[in-house]
């Protein structure tokens, strides 16, 4: 059995003490600056990675183009001996745009408010209003009607483009898409955006 040594002083006991001020002011000071951070730099940047802008802007330009074609499609059903070249005007910038404007809005084939408040229309350099994407191209419209015509189109940020129509088109009655992000034409493809093909039946693919 061991015993103390009574000749031994017991070793001192070290006195347990709350955290001062001095230590937990820096501390919660330290903590808000490295979560300021990350709210305002860090994180922002992790969410345009996983949902970048292109993406919004994307999905904003197929929900138009969506609706024009829709539109496009009862304009031609209701009026079926109206050709859509007629609303094209001769040596006309952005025709196809402008053309659109004139067939489909004010007259109950689109929900004119939301296209509105959404910003696909913008008035042009002539004045004319016309439809335009999320990246403010206007968008190419193409009618079999005007088979092997050229057309001029100025994209959002000022450069020319030349548009031809098909020689001989195949498939519906005309031709829809946007310019995409990069405002090149590439008639239709590769990043330039097209709404859904129809069915038989009318109605947009799946």
């Amino acid at each position: 059995m061991i015993s103390k040594n009574p000749n031994h002083p017991e070793e001192p006991q070290l006195e347990r003490r709350g955290l001062t001020w001095k230590v937990w002011v820096p501390a919660i000071l330290i903590t808000a600056l490295i979560t300021g951070t990350l709210l305002f730099v860090v994180l922002p940047r992790f969410w345009d990675v996983l949902f970048p802008p292109e993406l919004e802007e994307g999905t904003a330009t197929l929900v138009l183009l969506k609706q024009l074609d829709q539109g496009l499609f009862l304009f031609i059903a209701r009026h079926p001996d109206v050709s859509l070249d007629s609303f094209f005007v001769e040596d006309e910038l952005n025709p196809g745009a402008k053309a659109m404007y004139r067939c489909l809005y004010g007259k109950r084939y689109l929900n004119d408010e939301i296209i509105r408040a959404r910003g696909h229309i913008a008035i042009d350099v002539d004045g004319q209003p016309m439809f335009i994407d999320a990246w403010r191209h206007p968008v190419v419209f193409i009618p079999k009607s005007t088979s092997g015509r050229s057309f001029t189109y100025r994209n959002g940020i000022g450069n020319s483009l030349t548009i031809r129509a098909p020689i001989e088109p195949t498939g519906p009655r005309y031709l829809l898409w946007s310019l995409g992000p990069d405002g090149l034409n590439q008639d239709g493809a590769p990043d330039d955006l097209t709404p859904r093909p129809r069915t038989p039946s009318g109605k947009s693919a799946r």
